[in-house]
């Protein structure tokens, strides 16, 4: 559905246009974070540090040491194609994001569609009422629009001519629009609760029921407590299985991204958030590790090295022929091995 036509009034009026969760589902911080990361995992600890400096500082000093590739981002494809037309009627586009500006000129460039980009810089952290300020200061009091997607936008909102409202939360535009006129309205994106229970590929966990069969065959399920023991191994390992793949999407996101099909990932596609996604695989992982501790310390170095193993295996080995069978074939006897010392409970 194409959107009705811009009036003259409208395309003299510039539009000011939030970068990260509007023009695209994802978050420059987090992008280079990962990226970071992805090259050196060490960087985690001289973070913190960035940040006790201020958001300007650490986006300045992550921008420093990544790049992240404009032209494979998730970008929201119905507001980029309102975007176009804006354009075409000839419509000032101003890019105004709180990201810094060596992350946010790359994105401009590519999109091809924006007079100016207005950045945080390592001292100023462009956002809210320094945003509102800076647009401001260009255009004079509400004399433009602006595109946002979340509450913190509302202080933006506040001194604009209307407000464009993308990807918000249910409630955002009544809550815009007591701060200003609200004009178009894009639909917000999928629930991120339901794009993790995707990401955690639940169908893949049946494969652990490998766990239950030495309990099986050794006629032990009709004990409750090794059948008990037994269910505590089995959730253990449906953890670390979720935390492998977490893991694995955030390491292949660029990769991801480029392919047509894994590009609808969850991670990639930008239906959940990075920072959910950095959240929850260490999390379920140190869930895992937790219950398997709590069976024996011989089940805790079974959960370990599966988790190792299966993240190689799906991150690299699985495209490497004569491993692919092997290592598959060591994950099945893995999980034979984690059932069977899952039931002795003294190891």
């Amino acid at each position: 559905m194409h959107a009705p036509p811009a009036t003259a009034r409208e395309t003299q009026v510039p539009l000011a246009v939030d970068l990260d969760g509007t023009l695209i589902r994802t978050d420059m911080l987090w992008e280079s974070l990962v990226q970071l990361l992805r090259q050196n995992p060490l960087k985690a600890l001289v973070v913190p540090f960035w940040w006790l400096q201020g958001r300007a500082h650490l986006k300045q000093q992550l921008a420093r040491r990544v790049q992240v590739d404009a032209t494979c981002l998730p970008y929201n494809e119905e507001f980029l194609a309102w975007l176009q037309e804006q354009k075409r009627d000839g419509r000032v586009l101003i890019l105004a994001t709180a990201s810094d500006i060596a992350m946010a000129n790359p994105v401009a460039q590519h999109v091809g569609l924006f007079d100016g980009v207005m950045a945080s810089d390592g001292k100023t952290n462009l956002r809210h009422a320094a945003k509102l300020r800076a647009l401001t200061e260009k255009f004079g009091p509400r004399g433009f629009d602006y595109a946002g997607n979340s509450s913190v936008d509302l202080g933006v909102w506040a001194g604009t001519r209307e407000a464009v409202v993308v990807n918000g939360p249910a409630n955002l535009a009544h809550r815009a629009a007591q701060q200003t006129k609200v004009g178009k309205v894009f639909p917000a994106k999928p629930s991120a609760l339901a794009a993790l229970l995707t990401a955690l590929r639940p169908h893949r966990w049946a494969t652990n029921l490998i766990i239950f069969v030495p309990a099986l065959m050794a006629h032990q399920l009709g004990e409750t407590t090794i059948v008990g023991l037994t269910v505590r191994a089995f959730v253990a390992f449906c953890l670390v299985t979720a935390a492998v793949y977490l893991f694995k999407d955030l390491l292949d996101l660029e990769a991801d991204r480029k392919d047509p099909t894994k590009r609808r990932r969850p991670l990639a596609s930008g239906g959940l958030p990075l920072a959910a996604g950095l959240v929850a695989a260490p999390s379920l992982l140190l869930a895992a590790l937790g219950m398997a501790l709590g069976l024996s310390p011989a089940f805790l170095v079974i959960v370990l090295g599966y988790f190792a193993v299966a993240t190689a295996y799906l991150w690299r080995l699985q495209h490497i022929a004569l491993l692919n069978v092997l290592v598959l074939t060591g994950l099945f006897l893995g999980r034979l091995v984690a059932g069977y010392i899952a039931t002795k409970p003294g190891w």
